[in-house]
């Protein structure tokens, strides 16, 4: 424990010392297997005493501990100005008895310092000698008894004229995770390793054995995670962590409330106690707590971000690459000019960008060149003289940032021929979110049915003789050329018979490059009939069987109807059985994008994985979460295509991609897929899914979304009525948008607004 104290009142003599890690190391010189998985992809620069390998963390030996060196470090009073102690709040150090069970707990919430400056900081930052910390601001030291009582007022009392020494070391920098406050849904669907961190945030309450530097150590990083706002995060000895405690804590104001209700909650955990302990201890009689949950310390460890300077910029990309200012001209000119700054003080500039998230993992580090990514940032070292330039910054694309993650592993990723048709069709469509207009199943049968040959009537029958189902995608044709082409009337029907629906459906269609218009011309000569796309007629015409030049196309006609095939990027998609992949992509994108933008980097329907240049799987959908973890999809016709091979196969892709959960779908109804499939879904001890299942009932909904106290993956079979209901509104949506725009929109509504208002101030 004197260590642990030695080690806060180190860090509370430097700038930004508050959120500097504490690693606990065992007496053989090991340290934990959690905090060397948590240090590697951690916003942890570098680590003090140990031979930095990220892959390889191992301290020096115990019996030759290295001298810390304050080397590139500022002394963090030095920020103040020198000998004006009556402008600035009072410094108060907690001094306890080495014996008191809470004397590093009160080092690590509100952090000590020792009685001089310690000599490498004066030196190296070249100021006089004999320098004190009474220099710079007025330093009480309190004597004390601990208490729960005393440390909940003092780490509470933020905005009290008074500095504690954690506070001293962060003057002029933002640090700290946001107070979550979260709607009260405490159950995730999705299984999440970091929901208890996001839901509770600072509200943890660590209880310390006696001795146990495990504890503090971890009530340490908390407080440097989560910073100096509120009351949490806390320590209580072992001895006082009872049932009153936990009331005590709960009825403090400074603790986290829920928010739309007026309670309070708090995770309580330890380093090195059981968690049955903690609850045996916080109920003997074996009841729930209210608002109280328990965790082990892996679910809870956290380092946190560090935010010196936070600032948000616009900046314009080009072909991934952009500029940028690292420090604003008004904080570098403050910096350099007006505060006595350490000449080797090293500066790391982290730079985010949010749609474009890098990934935020234990495991994922890279550091190509002069730069790395982790952490869920881009960051660099630059000196304080450089940080005014313009700077230019590459950025990885998420095909890159995909496989960077998948060679950690050991694995690899690419694009499969699913992938590439459904990538060709995405570019011209827009992105998955634009592929509403396809979500009307006899659409979709329609669109299917033009993909096929123009035999295919005849292979239908022969099929329909035999007894068994002929499938559209059995008879793709292998080129544009020998796709049927359909008149406007069977879009017509397939849409309700909505001329408007049809008219707006089929321009959109060729906007999106899905479907070719065109018309059919013969030849006088030799009778032979071709089809022509409208964009490529320019007479003269030749004839494709006799080579004559076809003088007269139309004969005869005075008007002329057009027909439509499938252009070549649509027919790719039926030819490698894609459809369902978009649509797959479409929905998760929606349901998780929408409601949880920061849970996803990106997914992609068609990828391979790959493990030694050797193919160990196939994922129809793949989505990469910013946790870096890669979520397996399988998608087939129908469910008879999901036999237990299959599934193994989904099994073992899992298993070598470490996914946390996966899912799998088919492009058909829940009533007609039947209660085998619905018996695929699993969910874990925690009622999170294992194993998701999706039908059309999920796929075709107008708009995905995922909101509080829903489940939009949940099994729930659509009867006859309601999928004719969602069909005749997929028409009457198409057909408006037809004869609207949305400024005539937003005009209408805002009349509409004020015509209802002044009807609601007229008199009875």
């Amino acid at each position: 424990m004197t260590t642990f104290v030695t080690a806060v009142e180190r860090a509370c003599q430097v700038w930004g010392g508050a959120t500097d890690a504490i690693v606990p190391v065992g007496s053989a010189g090991e340290v934990s297997e959690l905090y060397r998985v948590k240090l590697h992809g951690s916003n942890v620069d570098q680590v003090v005493g140990s031979k930095v390998d990220r892959l390889d963390f191992r301290p020096l030996a115990p019996d030759s501990p290295p001298e810390m060196s304050f080397w590139g470090k500022q002394l963090a009073l030095g920020l103040l100005p020198y000998r004006k102690q009556g402008h600035q709040p009072s410094l108060e150090v907690m001094d306890l008895d080495a014996d008191d069970p809470w004397r590093a707990i009160y080092a690590a919430c509100l952090g000590t310092l020792p009685r001089d400056i310690a000599p490498q900081l004066v030196e190296q930052g070249k100021w006089v000698s004999g320098l004190t910390f009474d220099d710079f601001v007025e330093v009480t030291r309190v004597r004390a008894r601990g208490s729960l009582a005393d440390l909940r007022a003092r780490t509470g009392e933020v905005t009290r004229d008074v500095f504690t020494p954690r506070r001293t070391t962060m003057l002029s920098l933002g640090y700290g995770a946001s107070n979550v406050m979260t709607l009260g849904a405490t159950d995730p669907l999705l299984p999440d390793a970091n929901f208890l961190k996001r839901h509770y945030g600072p509200d943890v309450l660590v209880v310390c054995a006696p001795d146990a530097v495990e504890d503090v150590a971890l009530l340490w990083n908390l407080r440097a995670a989560h910073g100096d706002r509120y009351t949490l995060p806390m320590g209580i000895p072992l001895h006082e962590f009872n049932a009153h405690a936990l009331e005590e804590i709960l009825d403090d104001p400074g603790v986290g409330r829920l928010r739309m209700t007026r309670s309070r909650r708090v995770l309580v955990t330890s380093a090195t106690i059981p968690t049955s302990q903690l609850v045996a201890l916080a109920s003997p009689g074996g009841g729930e707590i209210p608002n109280v949950a328990f965790a082990d310390q892996v679910e809870v460890l956290d380092f946190g971000r560090v935010f010196g300077w936070s600032r948000d910029e616009v900046i314009v990309w080009a072909d991934g690459s952009a500029g940028y200012t690292p420090l604003d001209t008004n904080t570098e000119r403050e910096l350099r000019r007006e505060r006595n700054l350490n000449d080797l003080l090293r500066f790391q500039f982290d730079l985010e960008v949010p749609d474009a998230p890098i990934p935020d993992s234990d495991d994922f580090r890279v550091d190509p060149g002069s730069e790395s990514f982790h952490g869920g940032v881009r960051s660099v070292w630059m000196s304080l003289s450089r940080s005014d330039r313009v700077t230019r910054v590459s950025w990885p694309s998420r095909s890159l940032l995909a496989r960077s993650v998948a060679s950690t592993r050991g694995l690899d990723v690419r694009e499969s021929a699913p992938g590439r048709a459904a990538s060709t069709l995405l570019q011209g469509v827009g992105g998955l979110q634009d592929l509403g207009p396809l979500c009307h199943a006899p659409l979709l049968k329609l669109l299917e049915e033009m993909a096929a040959r123009h035999g295919f009537s005849w292979y239908r029958n022969r099929h329909r003789r035999d007894g068994t189902e002929a499938q559209p995608a059995d008879a793709v044709a292998d080129a544009v050329e020998d796709l049927p082409a359909y008149t406007s009337h069977r879009f017509k029907n397939a849409l309700g018979n909505s001329t408007a629906a049809t008219k707006w459906w089929l321009q959109w269609a060729e906007r999106a490059e899905l479907i070719v218009k065109g018309f059919s011309v013969a030849c006088a000569e030799c009778g032979a009939k071709q089809w022509l796309p409208v964009d490529s007629f320019s007479p003269p015409i030749r004839c494709h069987g006799c080579g004559r030049e076809i003088r007269s196309p139309f004969g005869n006609r005075t008007s002329l109807e057009f027909e439509y095939r499938l252009s070549e990027r649509l027919r790719r998609v039926y030819e490698a059985d894609a459809m369902g992949h978009l649509l797959v992509a479409r929905y998760l994108h929606g349901v998780i994008m929408g409601s949880h933008s920061d849970r996803l980097i990106g997914m992609h329907p068609g990828t391979e994985i790959l493990k030694g240049g050797t193919v160990v799987g196939e994922a129809d959908v793949l989505l990469l979460t910013r946790s870096a973890e890669f979520v397996p999809v399988e998608v087939k016709r129908t469910s008879a295509g999901l036999v237990p091979s299959e599934i193994d196969k989904l099994n073992a892709l899992c298993t070598e991609l470490g996914s946390p959960w996966s899912a799998v779908a088919v492009s058909q109804y829940a009533r007609d897929a039947g209660e085998d499939m619905s018996a695929l879904q699993l969910k874990n001890p925690d009622h999170t899914y294992r194993r998701m299942t999706l039908t059309l009932d999920h796929l075709l909904e107008p708009i995905p979304t995922w909101t509080v106290s829903t489940d939009p993956f949940a099994w729930a079979p659509l009867d006859p009525e309601a999928i004719a209901s969602r069909e005749a509104e997929f028409v009457k949506v198409t057909a408006a948008r037809g004869t609207s725009n949305f400024e005539r929109w937003k005009e209408e509504s805002m009349l509409r607004a004020a015509r209802t208002s002044r009807s609601a101030q007229r008199p009875d």
